[in-house]
C-alpha cells in the first residue's frame, strides 16, 4: 500500500519504475514496442502487396477480354457496311414494288 511518508505521485513513480524493471527495464520495453511496430508495418506492407497483385491480375484479365483498337474499328466499319447494304436492299425492294418516292417528306 501507500506508505505514510510517500506522496501519491512518488508512489506512482516508484510503482511505474517497478513495473518497468519487472518487464526487463526501459530498453526491453522499448525494444518490444519497436518490434511490435515493425511487425505491424510488415503485415501492412504484405496486405498492400496482396491487394496490388489482385488489382494487377484484374486489370490483365480486363485487358485480355477487351478487343484491340483495330478490332473495335473493324467492328464499327462492319456495322456501317451491313447497315448500308441493308438500306440498299430495302431501297431496291421498294423500287421493284413500284415505290419510287423515297424522300422523308
Amino acid at each position: 500500500g501507500i506508505s505514510k511518508n510517500k506522496a501519491p505521485s512518488q508512489f506512482m513513480r516508484s510503482e511505474i519504475a517497478a513495473r518497468v524493471k519487472a518487464n526487463g527495464g526501459p530498453i526491453a520495453v522499448h525494444k518490444h514496442t519497436i518490434r511490435q511496430r515493425v511487425e505491424e508495418a510488415r503485415q501492412g506492407m504484405k496486405e498492400a502487396e496482396r491487394d496490388y497483385k489482385k488489382w494487377v491480375v484484374g486489370m490483365k484479365d480486363n485487358l485480355k477480354e477487351r478487343p484491340l483498337l483495330m478490332e473495335r474499328d473493324k467492328r464499327a466499319r462492319d456495322r456501317l457496311e451491313a447497315r448500308r447494304k441493308t438500306l440498299i436492299t430495302i431501297k431496291e425492294s421498294l423500287e421493284k414494288a413500284g415505290i419510287t418516292n423515297l424522300s422523308r417528306d
